[in-house]
């Protein structure tokens, strides 16, 4: 069996499985163990609007332990009914935004400051509200992100993605994903942080109907991420910047229009 580390490196989903009925099956009962996971799970942001000042913002969906109690029946369900869940598929909804939340809190090792567009309302004489820009804790201790930060140093570091997605002198952490879509081609995704001591940046991309989040979503977030923290983009990375420019990303497979 994989360790957490080599875990999140190779994307493997049989791990994530055994770490996910690990927690479930903790408990005395499965409702119980998945109320502690949802709890987990919620104290990232997700499952909940984050309080933004976008008028669109959702909150997703992390399922109730009353929702399968209703759809399965009162302690006739356990881990393996609602396996998906472990990987991030089944009745679990969440947003770019709480992604890249989560990573934020992933990078500050336990807490994250909820994101605005806004920091002040008020005009040339008087502020009619300041927004308050509070710290909210996940509730799990900070040594325990330690082995999460090296397995998404990994993905960058030790795969085909450290070709696409570098910065000099800076250690770069993250995870690519690949979003089933089932009304056509998946879509690519990137989620990340950088640098990992000191982080200045988190970051989700996604790109639709791009395939393989190391295909498009990671050299964008880390082109990105290249001109937020140096400000311009290194020489020898301006041509993928211009080929990524010059990309339909809307098209990207050649879907017939």
């Amino acid at each position: 069996p994989l360790a957490m580390r080599e875990g999140i490196r190779e994307s493997c989903n049989s791990y994530f499985w055994n770490l996910f009925r690990t927690i479930i099956n903790h408990s005395a009962t499965p409702a119980e163990g998945f109320q502690k996971w949802r709890d987990y799970v919620m104290s990232f942001g997700f499952g909940q609007k984050l309080g933004t000042e976008l008028s669109s913002e959702v909150a997703g969906n992390i399922p109730q332990v009353a929702y399968y109690d209703k759809y399965f029946g009162q302690s006739r369900w356990n881990a393996m009914t609602v396996r998906s869940l472990a990987i991030g598929q089944g009745e679990l909804l969440v947003t770019p935004l709480q992604l890249a939340n989560m990573v934020a809190t992933i990078a500050n090792r336990g807490y994250y400051i909820a994101p605005h567009l806004v920091k002040a309302i008020q005009d040339t004489s008087r502020v009619f509200r300041e927004l308050k820009f509070e710290k909210k804790n996940s509730g799990i201790d900070p040594e325990y992100y330690h082995l999460v930060i090296e397995g998404m140093q990994a993905v960058v570091e030790e795969t085909k993605l450290n070709q696409s997605i570098h910065i000099d002198d800076v250690i770069i952490c993250g995870k690519t994903g690949t979003v089933q879509n089932p009304h056509g081609a998946d879509h690519s995704a990137f989620v990340g942080f950088a640098p990992r001591d000191n982080p200045k940046i988190a970051i989700a991309v996604f790109i639709q109907n791009a395939g393989f989040g190391a295909t498009y979503a990671a050299p964008i977030a880390g082109l990105i991420m290249e001109k937020y923290l140096n400000d311009s983009i290194a020489p020898t990375r301006r041509e993928l910047a211009q080929r990524l420019i010059e990309t339909d990303l809307m098209n990207v497979i050649q879907v017939k229009k």
